[in-house]
């Protein structure tokens, strides 16, 4: 059984939409106030992370080190957390977040597995490449995982809820359930950082959600200057015959004794 959500919430969280389009989009899922909470963790968390980078580059990196060089800098919760920011753990298994990933999973037996942020580079990087989440990348036989998904429904689930406005991230609807079809393998092969035949643009005002299987053909469309804090979580049911198949992300040990 999942978890009982209050009703405002329970109307936005639409597993038969998830289910069916791969994704579901929750719209006023943070308040205006624990926005600005979020926000004000994220940076403190910013500032912690972007100091360490600069202590720890290495001889062939610039000043600011591996923070300053990535396309797509990235906060981990449980390697950057201290006590002034915990409030953005304490998020992570909040009712909105949590709660809701019980109902779009079918089960009370979840646990947060991935608890991030994605931030803006520090240079115009462009946009990514069209993929899907698997490990390794190259995972084969994709058909196998999809059969696991069409059998049993989706063990693991990623959200992304962003801070500021953003249209970063793109989908193919409908793609979570079958492998690529010609057409979409052509552009891959020609380029596979472009908008893919009937892909469209995730479009989430601050404080929206979107929660999505991984297994879905997914596109970060441009890594700009834009300030993105965009908290990036991901959840994983246990129990039942669906394997999570997302075997690569582990709290650090030392988040449990602060817990």
């Amino acid at each position: 059984m999942s978890c009982i959500l209050k009703a405002e919430l329970r109307e936005k969280v639409d597993r038969h939409s998830l289910l069916r389009d791969g994704y579901v989009i929750i719209r006023d899922l943070l308040s205006p106030g624990q926005i600005e909470d979020m926000r004000n963790h994220i940076e403190r968390m910013v500032e912690q992370r972007k100091t360490q980078s600069s202590l720890n580059r290495k001889e062939d990196e610039p000043p600011g080190g591996a923070w300053v060089t990535s396309p797509s800098p990235r906060l981990k919760f449980d390697e950057d957390y201290d006590e002034g920011s915990l409030g953005a753990i304490e998020f992570c298994l909040a009712e909105e977040t949590l709660g809701a990933s019980s109902v779009l999973l079918d089960t009370s037996e979840v646990s947060v597995t991935y608890m991030a942020c994605i931030c803006n580079p520090e240079y115009e990087h462009g946009p990514a490449k069209w993929h899907r989440d698997t490990s390794p990348p190259k995972a084969a036989p994709l058909e196998g995982m999809l059969q696991n998904y069409t059998d049993h429904g989706p063990a693991y689930l990623q959200w992304n809820i962003p801070l500021f406005d953003d249209n970063v991230f793109w989908v193919v609807p409908g793609s979570h359930c079958r492998i690529n079809t010609p057409e979409e393998d052509r552009q891959l092969a020609d380029d596979p950082a472009v908008a893919l035949p009937g892909s469209i643009p995730v479009k989430l005002k601050a404080g929206d959600g979107v929660v999505y299987i991984h297994l879905m053909l997914h596109w970060g469309s441009n890594y700009s200057l834009t300030k993105r804090r965009t908290v990036h979580l991901g959840y994983r049911r246990f129990g039942g015959d669906a394997m999570s198949m997302v075997h690569w992300r582990h709290w650090e040990p030392s988040l449990v004794g602060d817990l």
